[in-house]
């Protein structure tokens, strides 16, 4: 996290110094030069408070289908909580919301936040000798590093928190009553409420949801990171390239900096705390810098760890479990729900047995079964987001889709093919489905019916001829036997 008016290099450099003379464990240290938190074995945890109150603050969808972003208040007395901390916990959801592609996806989203006490208010701020009894332990100086550290403590915390309240939580925050900008990203978010809240926030869920490495290229030595594994958004090599769906043919690789249009997507060196070495896509990003939108290929990482929690469609009416029988001619009403992005629409399809129905492309499919022959069917819906901030989805977060097994075994008789007979009579013929048979029945007035003929199927036909002439109206029908 670059703070304006100072490099990572010197925050991170005073910091690793600064903890250094007293001695801090190795696990603070490493969260400081990488702003990423390590989730220890939970060992013990059941010693640590699980109770706390969980409030809604944006509910689009159910839980099981949703990414759930969780607020837990640090720092906040119990005055604090009744008096401030869900406003300041919704101001960090519109935050969040505020920023691309967090705003595109906002309805894939469910906002909680859990108020847990802390004795008193604020952060620990050991070089200003500030030390607060806080409930997860926070500590940061935001005069150096700015990166606000959880002890293993907190994490277990906050695993119980999350197992008692809301186990399918996808995105934990930490906000920490402080107005002392800081942050940190990599188990959960750690934010506090200070004037730079915005871009700090949604930088580190570039870390903690998208799973992204820092594009800084402050390259020291001395500094010893180790960083080995390769992240959506940084390379060690020229090619493959994992971003190259994002690159135009003819541009240079390597690509030189400060002779690139803008938004030109390529493989720039410097990132990961290194000015070799290591490559970015784009000359700048929210990883590299706050203020800034984060790139193409950051954006598609978070766009598909966004939809891989909160995946298409939610559920579909009538239920998808069973199979559906049709035994008469009446249609059936399929629909599904889903969210919608902000400003485009989920593209959506039905089949019949795997073909395409014409026209089916709405949320709803109405089904006839006398469109269809007496069989089985598979009716499926597949659902696509056509967005244009992704180009490679190989594991299909950002589709889904439901089915339902079918079975049309509608009992029905149709008479036609009227021929006359040499004798004077004449005949006509049955079809359809009778499985248990029928009975041709005649009516000089439709009120009044006789058994003429029993009769069954052969072939999926039938014959009846009356051999003699019929004076006047006469009418006939055929009965399916139950």
């Amino acid at each position: 996290m670059k703070k304006a008016g100072e490099t990572f290099h010197r925050m991170v450099r005073k910091a690793l110094s600064r903890f250094s003379a007293r001695r801090a464990p190795a696990a603070t240290a490493a969260a400081l030069a990488g702003a990423i938190l390590s989730m220890l074995p939970l060992t013990g945890r059941a010693q640590y408070p699980t109770s706390g109150r969980l409030f809604t603050l944006q509910q689009s969808g159910p839980v099981s289908n949703r990414l759930n972003v969780v607020i837990f208040s640090e720092g906040y007395t119990t005055n604090d909580l009744a008096n401030h901390f869900l406003a300041d916990a919704t101001n960090a959801m519109d935050n969040l919301f505020s920023y691309e592609p967090y705003q595109e996806y906002q309805n894939y989203c469910n906002v909680y936040a859990i108020a847990v006490p802390s004795i008193n208010s604020g952060s620990t701020h050991p070089y200003y000798l500030t030390t607060n009894n806080t409930f997860f332990g926070s500590s940061y100086d935001p005069a150096y590093d700015y990166i606000i550290t959880l002890p293993a403590t907190g994490l277990v915390k906050m695993t119980n928190l999350v197992n008692s309240l809301l186990p399918q939580a996808g995105l934990p925050v930490v906000l920490v009553n402080d107005v002392l900008d800081g942050g940190g990203g990599g188990v959960a978010d750690v934010i506090s409420r200070g004037a730079g809240q915005r871009e700090i926030l949604c930088h580190e869920t570039g870390h903690t949801l998208g799973k992204l490495q820092d594009e800084y290229d402050y390259g020291y030595p001395d500094l010893n990171l180790n960083i080995v594994t390769a992240a959506a958004n940084t390379s060690q090599t020229t090619n493959p390239i994992s971003w190259s769906a994002w690159i135009t043919n003819g541009t240079p690789i390597p690509t030189p900096v400060n002779t690139m249009p803008a938004g030109t997507v390529g493989l720039f060196a410097g990132a990961n705390y290194q000015t070799t070495g290591w490559y970015r896509p784009q000359e700048d990003c929210m990883m590299r810098t706050l203020g800034s939108p984060f790139c193409a290929v950051c954006s598609e990482a978070l766009v598909k760890a966004i939809g891989q929690k909160a995946r298409v469609p939610d559920n579909g009416n009538p239920a998808t479990n069973g199979i559906i029988t049709f035994t008469n001619l009446q249609s059936q009403l399929f629909s599904i729900i889903e969210p919608q992005p902000l400003t485009h629409n989920l593209a959506n399809q039905w089949t019949v047995n795997g073909t395409p129905a014409s026209g089916a492309t709405n949320l709803t499919f109405l089904f006839s079964p006398g469109q269809y022959t007496n069989g089985n069917y598979t009716l499926k819906v597949t659902v696509h987001d056509p967005t244009l901030l992704v180009r490679t989805d190989p594991s299909n977060y950002l589709g889904g889709s439901l089915t339902w097994k079918l079975s049309v075994n509608v009992y029905q008789l149709n008479l036609d093919n009227i021929r006359l007979t040499s004798a004077g009579g004449f005949t006509f013929r049955a079809s359809g489905n009778a499985p248990y048979g029928f009975v041709i029945q005649g009516s000089s007035n439709l009120m009044n019916w006789q058994a003429l003929a029993t009769g069954s199927l052969s072939g999926g036909l039938y014959y009846f001829t009356n051999a003699t002439a019929t004076r006047g109206s006469y009418y006939y029908r055929a009965r399916l036997q139950p």
